[in-house]
């Protein structure tokens, strides 16, 4: 379960960070590495280590057990505060739900943001906020719909929030309608 988690945080991040020059691994004892996405073959997952797979055949990996979060910038410098610093008490509500999934969060300046929901294969299904944050109702709301109307299948699927080149997400569990 925890691998199929990380794997589509990693799609996600991959989807939404297409622009993203830098992979930034944070670990559990406040650390941090940074990876260019060129020197990147591919991530892969094997029982709980997750591994990047270079260009030029050597690996990098961790257990996932220490690995606390993952996200990207543009210079790999660190410099860009993570999501986790500019969104603030960041829940989705009732999880698991099998109606509305209401989404609560607070963000410190006025950026840009949008507010999205991610299938497994890192689809946009539902888009529930673009703009200003400082513009953003108190509360949003997903009813299990994608942007056309149409009614989403059981499963796992992320929220994710995108603020200043950054982005953080929580996993919703839907149980239909």
């Amino acid at each position: 379960m925890i691998r199929k988690i990380w794997s589509m945080a990693l799609v996600l991040l991959l989807a939404l960070g297409a622009k993203a020059q830098y992979i930034n691994v944070y670990l559990t004892d406040s650390t941090s590495e940074s990876y260019s996405l060129a020197d990147i073959q591919k991530i892969d997952f094997e029982q709980d280590e997750m591994i990047f797979h270079l260009i030029g055949g050597s690996n990098l990996s961790w257990n996932t057990s220490i690995v606390h979060y993952i996200d990207y910038d543009d210079l790999g410098l660190g410099i860009i505060p993570p999501a986790s610093e500019m969104v603030l008490d960041f829940v989705v509500y009732p999880n698991p739900s099998n109606g509305l999934v209401n989404v609560q969060f607070e963000a410190v300046d006025n950026s840009e943001l949008e507010v999205s929901v991610y299938n497994l294969e890192g689809k946009k299904v539902s888009q529930l906020y673009l703009g200003k944050s400082a513009n953003k109702p108190d509360l949003l709301q997903w009813n299990g719909l994608d942007n056309r109307g149409n009614a989403l299948a059981s499963g796992m699927y992320l929220c994710a929030i995108r603020i200043g080149g950054q982005s953080i997400s929580r996993t919703i569990i839907f149980t239909g309608k």
